[in-house]
C-alpha cells in the first residue's frame, strides 16, 4: 500500500471506532428523549458501517473481495434520515416522529447499489475504477443511477436538517433549551455536508484530488458535536425539569400554608361565635332575662329605671355589632369623646377629660378596652355619688393607657353590681394582658389600665 492509501485506511479506522462508541454512549444518555437517543445512535453507527468500509476500499484491502465494493453504501444512506429526524426531534422534542418516519425509506438507493454490486460481484471491480476516474455516475449504468439517486438523497436531507437548524438557532421563537442543540446542530451539519463532498461528489469532478480518504475524518467533528448537543439538551431539560419541581414544591407549600390558615381562620371565627354568643347571654341576656323577672314579680321598676336597663342592653348588642361589622366601628377616642359629652349635659357630673387619637388596636383589644371603659364609667354613676369625674385616654410608644377617676365616696364593698362589674374588668384585662389597678377610698377612687398594643 502506498501513503495515501494508508492515511486513508487510518483515518477511515479512527472514524470508524469514533462513530461505533458515540453510538453506544448515546445508548447509555439517560432522559426523556429516548427517540432522539435512537436516532442519534442509528446515525453514528451508520458513519461507522461508512467509515469502516470506505478505509477497507480506498486502502485497497477488499481487493480480493469484489463483493464487498458496494457494501460501504448499505446503511450509509440513512445517515441522511436521521440527521433530519434527530434534528427534528432536538428542536421540536414534543413533535412525535409518526409521520416523518417515511424519510428512512429514502436510504434505500444507497442499500439497493450495494445489493446489486453484492449479485454481480464481476462488476465490482469494474465499478470501484469507474468511481476512482470520476465516471460512475456517467458510466455506472444502473447502479451509477442508484449511487447518484443515494448522493442525492443524502445532500436534500443534510441541507434539509442544516436548514432547520438554522431556523432554530436564529429564530426570535426559540428559547435558549432549543436554541443551543439547534446551534450544534447546524455545525454538525455543516461539516457532514463537506464530508459527503469529499465522499461522493468531488471525487466524480476532481478525481484526482483523491479527497475520498478525508471524508470518514470529516465526520468524527460531526458526530463529536451532536453527541454534545445530545448530552447538553439533556442535561438543559434536567434543569428545566428540576426547575418545574420546585415551583411544584413551592406551589404546594404555598397551599398547604393557605389551607393552614383557612383551617386557623376558621378555628377563629367558631371562637368568636362562641365568644359572642357568651356575650350576648351572659349580658344582654342576664340583664333582660333580670328585668322580665322583676316586671313579672309586681311593679317593682320605674319607667325611668326600665328605660335605662333597655338602653343599656341596646347598648351591649350595637358594641356587639360594632365589633363584627367593620364598616360600622367607631374610633375609641372619638366615641369616648361623644359619650362624655352626652353625659356632661345631662348635668350630673363635671367632666373633665383629655383624649388623644389611638388607632392601630385590633377590633378585639379595642372591644374590650371599650368594655372596661364603659364598665368603669357606669360604677362612677351607679356607686360613687361623685360630682367630678376625670378621664384620661392616651398612646404611650406601644403601651395604651386608660384612668378613670373621681371625687366620691368609693365603692361599696358590698354592692354587688360593682363586684360583678370589677370582676369583668379584670377577667377583661387578663384577656389583653394588661395591667389594671384600683384604689378606692373615701376621697375617690382611681382606676388605672395599661394594655400593650400587639399584645
Amino acid at each position: 500500500m502506498h501513503d495515501a492509501q494508508i492515511w486513508t485506511l487510518v483515518f477511515s479506522l479512527l472514524a470508524a471506532i469514533n462513530h461505533f462508541y458515540a453510538g453506544l454512549i448515546g445508548l447509555s444518555v439517560a432522559g426523556r428523549n429516548r427517540q432522539a437517543n435512537r436516532l442519534f445512535t442509528l446515525l453514528a453507527w451508520g458513519g461507522a458501517w461508512y467509515a469502516l468500509w470506505v478505509g477497507l476500499l480506498g486502502s485497497g484491502v477488499s481487493a480480493p473481495y469484489p463483493r464487498l465494493y458496494g457494501i460501504s453504501q448499505l446503511l450509509t444512506g440513512y445517515i441522511g434520515p436521521a440527521l433530519y429526524l434527530f434534528t427534528r426531534k432536538m428542536t421540536a422534542p414534543a413533535e412525535p416522529l409518526g409521520r416523518w418516519r417515511w424519510l428512512l425509506l429514502a436510504g434505500l438507493p444507497g442499500s439497493l447499489f450495494a445489493i446489486a454490486i453484492f449479485l454481480r460481484p464481476e462488476h465490482g471491480r469494474e465499478l470501484w475504477v469507474l468511481y476512482e476516474q470520476g465516471r460512475l455516475i456517467t458510466d455506472g449504468g444502473l447502479p451509477g443511477v442508484l449511487y447518484l439517486l443515494h448522493t442525492l438523497e443524502l445532500l436534500a436531507l443534510l441541507l434539509a436538517g442544516l436548514l432547520r437548524a438554522a431556523r432554530f438557532a436564529f429564530g426570535s421563537n426559540a428559547g435558549p433549551t432549543l436554541r443551543r442543540p439547534a446551534r450544534s446542530i447546524l455545525v454538525a451539519a455543516g461539516t457532514a455536508l463537506i464530508a459527503l463532498a469529499a465522499s461522493n461528489l468531488v471525487p466524480q469532478v476532481f478525481p484526482h484530488l483523491r479527497s475520498l480518504r478525508f471524508g470518514p475524518l470529516l465526520t468524527i467533528p460531526a458526530i463529536l458535536i451532536l453527541y454534545y448537543s445530545l448530552v447538553d439538551s439533556r442535561r438543559a431539560l434536567e434543569r428545566l425539569r428540576e426547575r418545574r419541581q420546585q415551583e411544584r414544591r413551592r406551589a404546594r407549600a404555598v397551599l398547604r400554608a393557605g389551607r393552614r390558615r383557612i383551617r386557623f381562620y376558621r378555628e377563629q371565627m367558631e371562637t368568636e361565635r362562641a365568644r359572642i354568643a357568651s356575650e350576648i347571654h351572659d349580658s344582654v341576656g342576664s340583664g333582660l332575662t333580670t328585668t322580665i323577672v322583676e316586671l313579672e314579680s309586681g311593679p317593682g321598676l320605674s319607667a325611668r329605671e326600665l328605660l335605662a336597663r333597655l338602653r343599656l342592653a341596646l347598648s351591649q348588642l350595637r358594641e356587639l355589632v360594632h365589633l363584627q361589622t367593620e364598616e360600622d366601628r367607631i374610633e375609641l377616642s372619638l366615641e369616648f369623646r361623644e359619650y362624655l359629652t352626652r353625659l356632661q349635659k345631662t348635668g350630673k357630673l363635671d367632666i373633665q377629660h383629655s383624649i388623644q387619637d389611638v388607632a392601630s388596636l385590633s377590633p378585639e383589644r379595642r372591644y374590650h378596652v371599650r368594655q372596661i371603659f364603659f364598665e368603669l364609667m357606669s360604677n362612677v354613676l351607679r356607686h360613687s355619688r361623685a360630682n367630678m369625674v376625670a378621664v384620661r385616654f392616651r398612646r404611650h410608644g406601644s403601651v395604651v393607657s386608660l384612668l378613670v377617676a373621681d371625687d366620691g365616696a368609693g365603692l361599696p364593698a358590698g354592692a354587688p353590681e360593682a363586684g360583678h362589674g370589677l370582676r369583668g374588668v379584670q377577667d377583661r384585662a387578663r384577656r389583653l394582658r394588661a395591667r389594671f389597678r384600683l384604689r378606692s377610698g373615701s376621697k375617690g377612687t382611681v382606676a388605672r389600665l395599661r394594655v400593650p398594643m400587639d399584645g
